[in-house]
C-alpha cells in the first residue's frame, strides 16, 4: 500500500511539473493602427528585430511622423506579461500600454531616446536585467495581465518608427493541452485514492 501510494504521489508530481507553463513569447493575432503609419503592420510583430542603426525608414519598420498614429497589438487571449523587447527609433520616447479590454489602458514600460545606447537609426531595447539591450524603463515591475498592447510614440523629432514589439508571458486561461494535463492528474488523484478504500 505504501508503494502505492509513493507512485501516485510521483505520477501526480511528474504531471504537474509537465503541465507548468513557462514564459515564452506571446503570438499577435492582429494589429491595428490609428493614423496614417508608412509600412507593413506585420512586421511590428513578425519577431524580426531590425538591426541597431538600421534607417528608421527601412522596410523592416513602421514609420511615422508626428504624434497622433498608435498600434494595437490583440494577443487573442488574456496573458500574464512578464517581459517586453522593442526596436525603435533611437532619438524618440515610446509609450507602451495594456489592457484587457482594449478599452481601458494602463502603462506598462517606456522607452526613452535617453537610455538607448545607439547615435542613429533603430535601437534594440529589452525589459531582460541580463541583456546587453536591457534598458530600466522597460522594466515590468510585477507580472500584468493583457490581452492588448497599445504603443505610440510621445516625444522626441516627430520622426517614429518601430520595428518590433515582442511580449513574453504565459496564457491566463489555461491551453487545452495544460487542462487535460490538470484533469489527467486529478483522474490518478482519484484512482489512487479508490486503491487505497
Amino acid at each position: 500500500m505504501k508503494k502505492l501510494a509513493v507512485s501516485c504521489a510521483l505520477a501526480v508530481g511528474a504531471l504537474c511539473a509537465f503541465g507548468q507553463a513557462h514564459a515564452g513569447v506571446v503570438p499577435v493575432l492582429s494589429v491595428s493602427a490609428v493614423g496614417a503609419p508608412v509600412g507593413d503592420l506585420a512586421v511590428l510583430h513578425d519577431g524580426v528585430f531590425p538591426a541597431e542603426g538600421t534607417a528608421w525608414t527601412d522596410v523592416s519598420t513602421v514609420n511615422w511622423t508626428g504624434f497622433g498614429v498608435s498600434f494595437t497589438l490583440d494577443l487573442g487571449q488574456a496573458y500574464e506579461l512578464s517581459a517586453l523587447d522593442v526596436s525603435v527609433d533611437n532619438n524618440d520616447d515610446y509609450l507602451f500600454e495594456y489592457s484587457l479590454d482594449g478599452a481601458s489602458w494602463a502603462t506598462l514600460a517606456k522607452a526613452n531616446a535617453s537610455e538607448g545606447n545607439v547615435g542613429w537609426g533603430m535601437d534594440t531595447m529589452s525589459s531582460d536585467p541580463t541583456s546587453p539591450a536591457y534598458v530600466a524603463g522597460l522594466n515590468l515591475t510585477q507580472p500584468v495581465s493583457a490581452r492588448y498592447i497599445r504603443a505610440s510614440a510621445t516625444a522626441g523629432d516627430s520622426l517614429n518608427s518601430i520595428g518590433e514589439i515582442q511580449v513574453s508571458g504565459v496564457p491566463v486561461v489555461p491551453e487545452p493541452s495544460t487542462l487535460a494535463m490538470v484533469l489527467a492528474g486529478a483522474a490518478v488523484v482519484g484512482a489512487c485514492r479508490k486503491m487505497r478504500v
